[in-house]
């Protein structure tokens, strides 16, 4: 044994090791590269901010922020990286970690919002021609094309859902959608008809 004064030790069995033990998680988020932010994704102003292109993630390059102790929330990166904290506050007591996993969830994007005709536009409470309305995908707000990489789950591209706030029984035909973008084609009683007080929600990641 490695303490043989057993008549003096309160925890012979070790039941109450656990409680000397401290053990959290930390977490670090990548603030910039050797190419500029990374959180900037507009290609005209950083051109080589791609994360799979060296020097990657995996660079001595990559500068990480502090690491923080982790707790529930929200954490804005593009880069992650995370660690488990050991701590024994008793000489006799090893702490020992035999597994530890780290996965990252990434929010859906969903944009009320798109490129119209060049000019980045709000798709709250807008009309939409007879003759379609085109959409280039963008960020809120932003006033450049921002792809999608995907839709909701597994689906290959963004899902559209298309509300009308009229007194109009308007239907709506999503055309041409890909990861980039879509044409909106409004019909009332089959005829295309333009659709005004319109919202258009685009959700995927």
């Amino acid at each position: 044994m490695a303490n043989p004064d057993v008549l003096n030790n309160p925890d012979v069995l070790a039941s109450g090791n656990t409680d000397l033990v401290e053990v959290y998680a930390e977490v670090s988020t990548a603030n910039n590269d050797v190419v500029g932010d990374v959180f900037n994704l507009n290609g005209a102003v950083n051109p080589g901010n791609d994360v799979f292109a060296e020097p990657d993630v995996f660079s001595p390059d990559v500068s990480f922020g502090p690491w923080v102790k982790y707790e529930p929330g929200i954490y804005i990166g593009r880069y992650f990286r995370a660690r488990l904290v050991l701590k024994s506050h008793d000489a006799l007591t090893i702490a020992i970690a035999l597994a530890f996993s780290f996965t990252v969830d990434v929010p859906d994007r969903v944009d009320t919002w798109a490129i119209v005709g060049g000019v980045g536009t709000s798709l709250n409470q807008v009309t939409v021609p007879s003759t379609g309305l085109v959409l280039v995908f963008a960020s809120n707000g932003r006033t450049i094309p921002e792809p999608f990489n995907g839709g909701p789950n597994t689906d290959a591209v963004p899902l559209i859902q298309i509300t009308n706030t009229s007194n109009q029984a308007f239907d709506f035909e999503v055309q041409s959608l890909t990861k980039n973008g879509c044409t909106i084609v409004p019909r009332l009683a089959g005829t295309p008809t333009n659709a005004p007080k319109t919202n258009v929600t685009i959700q995927g990641w």
